[in-house]
């Protein structure tokens, strides 16, 4: 279905990481609401993307493969290395280098709204959560992708864009049945759905209200553990897939 919304008033956003399982969802979102989207990729011909997005060779690792991927855009959704299974040397690069080449080039190349996916348990996320869940991380190998997020989430926070890091759980492949519980006060636990993420971080674009918030985002119907959760106030209403 597509929304009628003022999403157009992107003309194109630029999402690295798009051709993950998660960045692929994101892409399907943008693409469900009109909006015209670029794709980043260190092999363009292997990327499986319909050709209605445009993908460009480019390697976030590289400053000026960054600042060429984002000429013509005005937002970037940065979605990197989410999987377990990838967590190597150059996944911590990605996360220092990378993000700071992207951050550099959003900053340059005039597209000041950013959003970063990025996991409960980075941060100051941490502290808050129970025993039991840091030893759940600690048993499926996600520690390490969280110290390297870190890194990320302080390069869109050292910089003056009008950004929004988003915290979600654990990700999972299955589908999203309601609106996502997404809040700023308070805590919250549970898994969260590669869709529901997608939706957050599609939705987050046109709500001002996001702008420079760590927000967390839980599926409604997987969520395990709350203390003193408040849903956060979004300025665009949620719309079902």
């Amino acid at each position: 279905m597509r929304a009628e919304t003022n999403y157009r008033d992107y003309d194109k956003v630029l999402v690295a990481g798009g051709t993950g399982p998660t960045g692929r969802l994101i892409v399907e979102r943008l693409m469900m609401l009109g909006i015209a989207t670029r794709v980043m990729s260190r092999a363009p011909e292997r990327a499986n993307l319909p050709r209605e997005v445009e993908v460009v060779l480019a390697d976030v690792l590289v400053e000026g493969d960054c600042q060429r991927a984002v000429v013509g855009c005005d937002a970037v959704i940065a979605c990197l290395s989410q999987g377990r299974k990838s967590i190597n040397r150059r996944t911590s690069t990605v996360h220092c280098e990378g993000m700071f080449n992207l951050v550099h080039a959003a900053v340059s190349g005039r597209a000041p709204r950013f959003v970063l996916v990025s996991s409960l348990g980075v941060g100051d996320s941490w502290k808050w959560m129970p025993r039991s869940a840091k030893v759940l991380l600690h048993a499926v190998g996600m520690v390490p992708l969280l110290k390297v997020q870190f890194h990320s989430e302080e390069a869109l926070n050292a910089s003056n864009l009008a950004g929004t890091i988003l915290r979600a759980g654990i990700q999972t492949s299955g589908e999203m049945r309601t609106e996502p519980l997404v809040t700023l006060d308070g805590h919250a636990l549970g898994l969260t759905s590669r869709q529901a993420v997608a939706d957050t971080a599609v939705r987050s674009l046109r709500s001002v209200s996001t702008i420079r918030r760590t927000l967390m985002v839980i599926d409604r119907d997987r969520v395990r553990w709350t203390y003193d959760v408040v849903p956060f106030p979004f300025n665009e209403p949620w719309v079902a897939w």
